[in-house]
Formats: C-alpha cells, structure tokens, sequence
C-alpha cells in the first residue's frame, strides 16, 4: 500500500527505499507503530512526510490522494478482522477533516520519533554518491567497471532490505560493503584484499566468498596489484573509510546473504 502511495504522489524511486528505512526506523522504537491498527495512519504518514520534503506543501489532489489510501487501507485491515471495530458496524466512514487531523497528529509522533531527521540517506543514495567521488578521483579511467560495479551493488543493496531492518545493517555500512562487493565483481579488487584478518581465517574468508559466486567460482581481478593500491586509495578518499572499515563491511554483507549474480563475465575493465 504504501508503494502504491508514493506512486500517486509521483514521488522519484529513490524514495521507496527512505520510506522502508524510515518505516524499519520508527516500528522499532515504537511498538505502537507495528500494531495493526496504526499501521493505515503510519504508511500513508510516512508517505506524506517524504512528499512535503520533496516538494513542499501537498496539493488538495495530493490530500485526497492520501485521505482516500489511508481509508482504503484501513476497509482492507478491518475485512481482514485485523482492526478492531471501535467505530461500530453501521458507523460512517472518518469525515475529511477527521482524516486530515489523524494524519497530521501521525506525521508529528513519526517526526519525535525521528528526533525530526526525516531526510533519511538510503544505501542506494550513499552508493551514487561513493560511485560519483570514485569515479571523479580516478578521472574516469574505470568508469565502464565502475558503472556496472554500481548498478550490481544497488541490485543487491535493495535485496538485502527485505532480509535486514536499517538498524541491523545502516545505509552507510551496506553501501560500503555492497560497493567493495561489486568492485570485487567487476575484477577490479581481489577478494582476498578484503579479508577481516582479525575476525575471520583467509580459508574461511576464501569459503565464505566463494559461496556468494555463482557455482562457486571466484572472480578474477584483472587489474595489477599496483593498481590495486591506487584503486584502494582512492575509495578510502571517495568514502572517508579505511581498509578496516571496509573489510567489516564487506564481511557484514556477505554474513547478510541477498548478493545478486555475482561476477559477470563480460564486465569491462579500464586501462
């Protein structure tokens, strides 16, 4: 339903995923906002939030737009016998100004609940931006690789929200690991150079990746160790990371699983 909202709003995809960050964010520091009965109000809240940040005030389309989802939703739950029905059954639908004045109350107990930070950075807004500096600071010497390194890496990003909540696995720490993932992919990094020596045993490291490539086999880095380094040090300064950071990053994504297709055999690779 609340995919279904941000539609209407003609809101850009890149909000699907702030809105799940956003919804993961707010049901675990409110039970409340888990439970059935607030979910129609939450949803569509959520939705309305994200649209005034994107464009300012709503419309009176965009008003009704979202009256009559958070209605809609809350006939669905109670055909379901998932809400209560508090309001009898012979009772009117809530008036236009009773469901304004819902949302409304909801937007504010979303926004406490946010410490009012609702322009929430997805992982797939970290990785444009990792993409962009990195590119930038190689002076697009692998901008082929690096192109589909990303597109891999925000392919597995938005699989790894349907298995972790934001607070499991933070934006920034999934984009990270995803994007070191797909450079490893794409044979520009050897996967080796990721190893969290301290937390993990290189056969173990060698095991666990391999079972993260299709059939087994593991990607070939096709660039010189050299290259490597220069690579490497150039996306601590794109990430304002450290090898560390990256090497728990990347084993915090593989334990996490949903890491897409892996090496693709005819990914290009710059000089």
């Amino acid at each position: 339903m609340m995919w279904q909202v941000l539609g209407r709003l003609d809101l850009a995809p890149r909000t699907y995923a702030q809105a799940a960050d956003i919804f993961d964010v707010v049901c675990l520091k409110s039970s409340l906002a888990s439970e059935a009965a607030q979910l129609p109000a939450t949803c569509v809240a959520i939705c309305r939030l994200l649209k005034k940040c994107d464009c300012g005030p709503l419309s009176a389309a965009e008003r009704l737009q979202c009256r009559e989802a958070f209605t809609s939703f809350t006939d669905i739950l109670s055909q379901l016998g998932l809400l209560p029905n508090t309001r009898g059954p012979q009772a009117p639908r809530p008036t236009s100004a009773e469901a304004d004045a819902e949302l409304a109350a909801r937007e504010r107990s979303l926004l406490e609940d946010l410490g009012w930070r609702i322009d929430m950075r997805s992982a797939e807004d970290w990785l444009t931006a990792y993409g962009l500096r990195l590119d930038i600071a190689t002076a697009g010497m692998f901008r082929d690789s690096l192109v589909w390194a990303l597109k891999h890496s925000t392919s597995c990003a938005k699989g790894a929200r349907q298995q972790a909540t934001v607070l499991e696995l933070p934006p920034r720490l999934l984009a990270t690991g995803y994007l070191c993932h797909g450079l490893v992919c794409a044979r520009m990094l050897s996967y080796d150079r990721l190893c969290p020596e301290a937390s993990v045993d290189a056969t173990v490291w060698k095991r666990l990746y391999a079972g993260s490539q299709p059939g087994g086999v593991l990607p070939e880095c096709s660039l010189r160790v050299e290259t490597q380094d220069a690579l490497l040090e150039q996306l601590c300064l794109a990430t304002c990371s450290d090898m560390e950071a990256f090497k728990l990053a990347t084993l915090s994504v593989l334990e996490g699983g949903a890491l897409g297709h892996g090496a693709a055999p005819g990914a290009p690779i710059g000089a």
